[in-house]
């Protein structure tokens, strides 16, 4: 896949990378029977270095950007993001499908085809806890830490439900507790996102639906209507003083919404194809996006200018 580039101003370099990271995971991944995990060896021509073994399924970068989690058929490999060398692996016999840091970036989760969400630590890769779920985990997101310490980690699984789980203690005395499921998901959820502060959680699924709840009641807030219809949601992100999201889909539309009011401030539609994901800038001045074309663009987030 040909890679192009283009930043705007304010853009951080981690959401390039970030971005550009998107665009191999999905490339990976594509909508066949999984590839066997041979893809081993050198990186191609004009690539940096390859990632992972076999086909990419997500990824995520460390809270501090020093290392990026790659999920993939044979499990999660953790590497150094700046020298891209392995820091560890953490085989699986199922495929790791989604994968997240906790906001302190101590914990990392994955999400399973069989529906295992395992809590790992990021230092070592041990297996601090393996949580039942019942299908395939879609999709990840932490909550901040609250004041006990303690923090929400929810899953959204293939079945139109999203189960969420109070992770508490850090790598040492780990303790898990189950709170709760949303159930009344109208398709399989494929995004998800707490609010900085913790008190909403963003779930987006394959219908092309973005609803928000309210973190700790699980009362429904609103639905975000403006992408087209059995178009998944493939990217959620809130900006850092949570009073925007942005949402991509595969209808190749990215839309900034107003979260106090629910209403669209900005849709955008960068390129010919689908979007694969967004995400804002750690200090909120850009977000960006990636399509299905090969384009990576950072966006001014207040004006939301289109590229020169």
């Amino acid at each position: 896949m040909k890679l192009r580039t283009t930043a705007r101003r304010a853009a951080s370099a981690a959401g390039i990378a970030l971005a550009a990271l998107w665009l191999a995971a999905c490339a990976g991944a594509g909508g066949g029977a999984a590839a066997p995990p041979t893809h081993q060896g050198p990186a191609p021509p004009g690539a940096v270095a390859r990632l992972g073994r076999g086909s990419v399924n997500a990824l995520a970068f460390s809270p501090d950007g020093q290392q990026v989690a790659v999920a993939g058929q044979v499990g999660v490999y953790l590497h150094d993001a700046r020298t891209l060398e392995d820091v560890w692996h953490a085989p699986s016999t199922s495929a790791a499908l989604s994968v997240a840091f906790s906001r302190d970036g101590a914990l990392l989760a994955a999400g399973l085809a069989d529906g295992t969400v395992a809590i790992t630590s990021a230092a070592d890769g041990r297996v601090l806890s393996s949580l039942p779920g019942p299908n395939r985990a879609n999709a990840l997101a932490w909550s901040p830490a609250d004041a006990e310490g303690g923090a929400l980690l929810a899953a959204g699984f293939n079945d139109r439900q999203v189960i969420v789980w109070r992770v508490s203690g850090g790598a040492e005395g780990m303790e898990v507790q189950a709170l709760g499921a949303l159930d009344r998901l109208p398709a399989p959820l494929s995004a998800l996102a707490y609010s900085p502060d913790g008190a909403i959680l963003a779930t987006g699924d394959l219908s092309g639906e973005v609803n928000l709840w309210d973190a700790s009641t699980t009362q429904f807030l609103g639905e975000l209507s403006g992408h087209a219809a059995y178009n998944a949601i493939t990217g959620l992100g809130w900006s850092p003083d949570g009073k925007t999201l942005v949402s991509s889909s595969r209808d190749g539309q990215v839309i900034v919404w107003d979260a106090a009011s629910t209403a669209p401030l900005h849709t955008l539609t960068p390129g010919s194809g689908g979007l694969l994901g967004a995400a804002y800038a750690a200090n909120g001045a850009a977000f960006t996006t990636a399509d299905e074309d090969g384009t990576v663009i950072a966006w001014d987030a207040r004006s939301a200018e289109p590229p020169l």
